[in-house]
């Protein structure tokens, strides 16, 4: 248990750096991009260690692997820190990319223009 919270903390601290340098924000939006991340770290966590739990019944003697739980819930925060940090990473590279606009000509038929910023 103590390794798990040791390791939430590690990963919660990568978070915060990769967020830290992914964007200059104002700080509520900065807030709420961290309370974010670290929902779905925690969520990711718990959803791994509900896996490891499902895994018990397949087993003769269930208590002797309740360390499935644990390494469930490792691997679904280590899951959710890469996402995180992914998403951070590749946020810049969504910004960039064109906007579909739909505009009514005279006729009143949509018309497809693309709408580019850079």
């Amino acid at each position: 248990m103590k390794s798990i919270f040791l390791a939430t903390i590690f990963c919660l601290q990568l978070l915060g750096v990769s967020q830290a340098k992914a964007q200059n924000t104002s700080s509520s939006e900065s807030f709420r991009t961290w309370k974010r991340g670290t929902a779905i770290v925690l969520f990711s966590g718990v959803g791994g260690g509900i896996l490891g739990l499902s895994t018990l019944s397949f087993y003769g003697q269930p208590s002797e692997h309740t360390s499935n739980i644990t390494v469930g819930a490792l691997l679904g925060v280590l899951a959710g820190v890469g996402y995180v940090i992914w998403d951070a990473n590749n946020q810049a590279s969504r910004q960039t990319q064109p906007q579909v606009e739909v505009l009514l000509n005279r006729a009143g038929d949509p018309t497809l223009a693309l709408h580019m910023e850079f």
